[in-house]
């Protein structure tokens, strides 16, 4: 049975630690839960209660499924009002009117409605490819079912019990419909749930976990994409200045603290468009692009000025903290990067030989001080 094998799936994968999956594997459970019931030898109309109440709650947490996936405001009280609301009506037209076709109409609504409202939370959300199939298929499923239970709903003669209804051509394209929605539903949440792990993955595998900056894998991916679009620009190696102090004086959770506000330092003062890493220890690289070598020169002197006056005390460094820089121009080829990250390096090095604390530039193997250095 297609439900039970994809809710099984899903339920593994929530196990296994994946938390969006938790909603699908219930979802396709209940699903499946509400197909089987009718092996049971119970009274036809205990059967179609139970049933349609599996379904209801499966289609409820459908629509938790893609709430979750985008994040939205859930309002269950509203949509678990709604469901319940549908289940009254259910019970009143199976026990009280005794009509089999009023059930199917009340049921397939109410599913098509949980579906619809999920989708009208989540719309807005939904801008990738693999949301956008999720959201049409779901509104394919809402259409579906509500033109098969006005068509059935209506069509279904008065009285027919549960055997006659299971024999019946609505039954039949009902499980067709539901397994084929069953199965491209469940692959498009396995290929969502696949790509959000390989995100995941790609995220950690570029990005710094202490700073957040990112590393120097990262950093090439993301300089290739920027020097693509930008052509020149410049590049700048900051370097903390007797790093090694902080950790041996203060420890090393102090340590990853003051890399930390190094980073969130960066990100402040540089330009939006630039591609900031952390290149281990308490290096950082940074790529700005369509900024000048004087105007480099300048933001990373600012950036000096900024560490060497900020407040270390309340990550609880009771002294300065002071960086030098190097500055290099690049063009738009991958030799010219190259060719800036040498130049900067020697210009970085020959900045800590002056006595730290300060910013050079450097071009075609000569380097100059920025700004008055050791302040």
């Amino acid at each position: 049975m297609i439900q039970a094998s994809l809710g099984v799936v899903f339920a593994l994968l929530f196990r296994s630690g994946i938390r969006s999956a938790g909603h699908w594997g219930v979802a396709y459970l209940l699903s499946a839960a509400a197909i089987a019931v009718y092996i049971l030898p119970v009274d036809g109309t205990v059967l179609t209660l139970v049933s349609d109440g599996l379904f209801l709650a499966s289609y409820f947490m459908f629509g938790e499924a893609i709430i979750a996936r985008f994040g939205v405001p859930p309002h269950r009280p509203l949509r678990l009002a709604l469901g319940v609301g549908v289940f009254l009506a259910d019970i009143y037209v199976v026990v009280g009117l005794e009509s089999l076709g009023a059930s199917v109409l009340v049921v397939d609504l109410g599913i098509s409605l949980q579906l619809a409202t999920a989708c009208a939370l989540s719309w807005r959300h939904m801008l990738r490819g693999i949301d956008l199939v999720i959201g049409l298929l779901a509104l394919l499923s809402v259409f579906s079912n509500a033109g098969m239970a006005l068509l059935f709903g209506v069509l279904l003669p008065p009285g027919e019990d549960v055997a006659q209804f299971l024999a019946s051509n609505y039954a039949f394209v009902m499980q067709l419909l539901a397994s084929a929605f069953s199965l491209w539903f469940g692959l498009a949440g396995l290929a969502a749930i696949t790509l959000d792990m390989l995100g995941k993955y790609r995220q950690a595998a570029h990005h710094d976990p202490l700073t957040g900056l990112l590393n120097r894998r990262g950093f090439e991916v993301a300089a290739r994409r920027v020097r693509g679009a930008e052509g020149k620009g410049v590049l700048l190696i900051l370097d903390l200045d007797g790093f090694k102090s902080i950790n041996d004086q203060f420890g090393h959770d102090t340590g990853d603290l003051v890399l930390a506000g190094q980073a969130s330092l960066l990100r402040a003062m540089l330009p939006p468009q630039a591609v900031i890493a952390r290149f281990g220890g308490e290096e950082f690289v940074a790529l700005l692009p369509g900024v000048s070598l004087a105007e480099g020169g300048a933001l990373a002197d600012s950036v000096r000025l900024a560490c060497a006056g900020r407040d270390w005390r309340q990550l609880g460094v009771d002294r300065a903290v002071t960086l030098c820089a190097g500055v290099s121009a690049y063009g738009p080829d991958d030799v010219s990067l190259r060719h800036a990250l040498r130049c900067a390096d020697t210009a970085l090095y020959a900045a800590k030989a002056a006595g730290r604390n300060r910013v050079m530039l450097g071009r075609d193997g000569a380097v100059e001080p920025v700004g008055g250095g050791a302040a």
